[in-house]
């Protein structure tokens, strides 16, 4: 399988969707503590480099082929996206007051904090982003899911909105 990137325009919505469930999946995988602490304490240099390495080696885990292309699109979406995760993740503390981010799923958390970084930091309109952030909370979270991401992001768009 081939991922696209967002660079390479994706033919249809499904190669988007593919993408969006790639990132997820690959941060779902790097998202523990241990790994974020790891990578703030690295040179720049080398945290890209300790990212190629799990890229790489996730890629291997799901027979995933990309492009040195895609795989630069996607480094550089990450380093970006882990350079800004204490600002994402601060977004917890107003938008789940009653929920600390350590007793969400790991894939509510997940989402919602490539959906923090995304409508913080990236072009990406935030009705896609809210689409996009429940359909992966269908596919891979509980049933609960869903409605839980939706409504953590409309309050976090309401509050944005007017800015």
């Amino acid at each position: 399988m081939i991922i696209f990137m967002p660079e390479n325009k994706p033919d249809n919505k499904n190669d988007k969707r593919k993408l969006r469930e790639f990132y997820f999946q690959f941060f779902f995988h790097i998202n523990n503590p241990l790994f974020i602490k790891g990578f703030k304490t690295y040179s720049a240099a080398n945290a890209q480099d300790l990212l190629q390495d799990q890229l790489s080696d996730f890629m291997v885990t799901l027979e995933q082929k990309m492009t040195i292309d895609e795989q630069k699109q996607t480094l550089k979406f990450f380093i970006n996206l882990l350079n800004h995760y204490d600002e994402c993740h601060a977004h917890f503390a107003t938008y789940c007051p009653t929920w600390k981010p350590e007793r969400l799923s790991k894939v509510d958390h997940s989402v919602l904090l490539l959906a923090f970084y995304e409508l913080s930091f990236e072009p990406t309109p935030f009705k896609v982003v809210i689409n996009e952030a429940i359909e992966i909370g269908k596919k891979f979270g509980t049933k609960e899911s869903p409605d839980f991401i939706n409504a953590v992001l409309d309050h976090f768009h309401s509050d944005h909105s007017s800015t």
